[in-house]
Order: C-alpha cells, then structure tokens, then sequence
C-alpha cells in the first residue's frame, strides 16, 4: 500500500503515476497537514506524532511524503528509524506562456511525472 501525505489527491494523479502507484499495491491519501507559519516546535513534532500513529496502524506501507519542509523531514526521520520506505515523486515542470484572443498572457505549468524515488 501506498500512503500519500502530500498536497496532491491522487484523484488528479496522472495515468502514468498511477500506474507506478500499482508496484505498491492500493494507494490511500492521507492529507498533507496545515503548518502555520507560527507553529511552535513542539506543535509541529506533536503532528509528526499523530501523523507517524497513523501510519503505523497500516500493514507493510510505503509512505509518499512530499510537503513543508520541516514537517516533511521529520516525519521521514522517525519513518526511517521504523524500517518504513518513503518515496518521493521525480518528474518535471514543464511552463508555456499562451496568448489569449485577446494578447494576454496566459501561464501554464504541467507536472511530468517520471517515477517514485526512494529517500
């Protein structure tokens, strides 16, 4: 099983990425957290805690875990110290500016997703 702790629903995940998803069996999403920005220390490792009690509770999984920073390396850290793999996802942004009928400038980025690369 993969669990997803990021931003990304895999909902809107690319064919491509769910097919990779497949290696590791069903995927379940786990929201990636808000982390305010006046989060103490302490707050956020009492959220790394919950977040890691909830992983724990799945049988054999890996962990897509890609988010805030701080957040995101802790939880990794205490993953790695329970023997449990944690991926990320590798692919590209690719941007093109458009020009819309009436000249403006339209931005727009797509994700390119490669494959899943273990931490």
């Amino acid at each position: 099983m993969l669990l997803n702790i990021t931003n990304h629903p895999s909902r809107y995940w690319s064919n491509a990425q769910l097919k990779a998803a497949e290696e590791f069996g069903s995927v379940v999403d786990l929201p990636f957290p808000q982390i305010r920005m006046d989060m103490s220390n302490e707050q956020i490792n009492k959220l790394v805690d919950a977040y890691l009690i909830q992983i724990l509770c799945h049988e054999d999984p890996v962990v897509l875990c890609q988010g805030e920073f701080v957040f995101t390396y802790r939880l990794i850290v205490l993953l790695k110290e329970h023997h449990i793999p944690v991926v990320a996802c590798q692919g590209n942004l690719e941007r093109e500016e458009l020009q819309d009928e009436n000249q403006n400038t339209i931005k727009q980025t797509v994700y390119r997703f490669a494959r899943f690369l273990e931490y």
